[in-house]
């Protein structure tokens, strides 16, 4: 995870376009996607923040760099782009930042946009889907989830229903069409 924060000209993180990014506590961050079994943020591959067009009007001469204070957590990494435009419709190729000094390389406009890339590494995390713990949560006439697995029924016993006229004779309507495959039928 990368936090990026505070940027030459005056941008609101709260405001812009979030790609699998947030913005939390004042910080731009990758988007939460799970927690882990651990309790750990399990954070997206990558992401990216743009920010709202930035009205330069009378700043252009100051239109130089970008200062930044950043965070980086895990070996996470950001890149930081800018782009520009004389009239808010026709804007330069997205241009990344001189991290030595802040330099914008970005044709000088009256018109901005910064966008912030922000890529994670990889870690290993277990992530428990569901434990089929709750008894008979997942429970249906073909598949079971008692034991702390699901799995398919393999047996299935069926009530036989009593025929009124002569009570020694039992039936079952077994619909074929509901099996891949009959092994036996064992009537008790």
């Amino acid at each position: 995870m990368a936090v990026t924060h505070e940027v030459g000209l005056p941008l609101d993180l709260s405001k812009g376009t979030f790609a699998n990014t947030e913005h939390i506590d004042g910080f731009l961050q990758l988007k939460v996607m799970k927690i882990s079994d651990k309790g750990n943020a399990i954070f997206a591959e990558s992401g990216y923040w743009e920010s709202e067009v930035i009205d330069i009007k009378d700043k252009i001469a100051a239109f130089k760099r970008i200062s930044k204070t950043s965070e980086l957590v895990n070996g996470a990494t950001y890149k930081i782009f800018t782009s520009s435009s004389e009239d808010r419709s026709a804007w330069s190729a997205w241009e990344e930042i001189d991290y030595t000094d802040g330099t914008i390389k970005s044709p000088k406009n009256s018109y901005a946009k910064v966008r912030i890339e922000i890529k994670s590494t990889m870690s290993d995390e277990i992530v428990t889907i569901d434990d089929f713990m709750i008894e008979g949560k997942y429970s249906n006439e073909f598949v079971n989830s008692d034991k702390g697995v699901l799995e398919l029924k393999r047996v299935y016993e069926y009530e036989m229903n009593v025929l009124p006229s002569n009570e020694s004779i039992s039936t079952k309507l077994i619909i074929r069409n509901s099996f891949n495959k009959i092994n036996k039928v064992i009537v008790r």
